[in-house]
């Protein structure tokens, strides 16, 4: 997803975590200028009528991260707990947001449970 000029891609390790395991990704910025501005990953769980609730929330500052021809490589980790499990009318969605204005970056959807 673009924004501000800012290519955003938010890839997971898995897209199935079993209860137990730890979910492990990165977040990986294209940006022709610098990126100033930390990013938040938010773990959503979202009903079927479109309601969210947040689960968990991680603060990620691009600082001084890999970086490789212009794209910064940002690695993240949760490590769920009971209210990750869902129904089959839930699904578990991260959410990547520049945490100043919470533009939304991103979003992936994983299976859990």
């Amino acid at each position: 997803m673009e924004n501000s000029q800012v290519k955003v891609q938010t890839i997971v390790d898995l897209s199935h975590f079993e209860l137990g395991e730890t979910i492990t990704g990165s977040v990986y910025l294209s940006e022709p200028e610098p990126f100033d501005g930390e990013i938040d990953i938010v773990v959503i769980k979202r009903e079927k009528n479109g309601e969210d609730e947040v689960l968990d929330t991680i603060s990620l500052n691009p600082v001084g991260d890999n970086v490789s021809k212009e794209v910064r490589k940002i690695p993240f980790m949760f490590i769920p707990d009971e209210r990750w499990e869902v129904t089959e009318e839930q699904k578990i969605i991260l959410q990547t947001l520049k945490r100043l204005n919470q533009d939304l970056l991103g979003e992936v959807e994983i299976t859990y449970g």
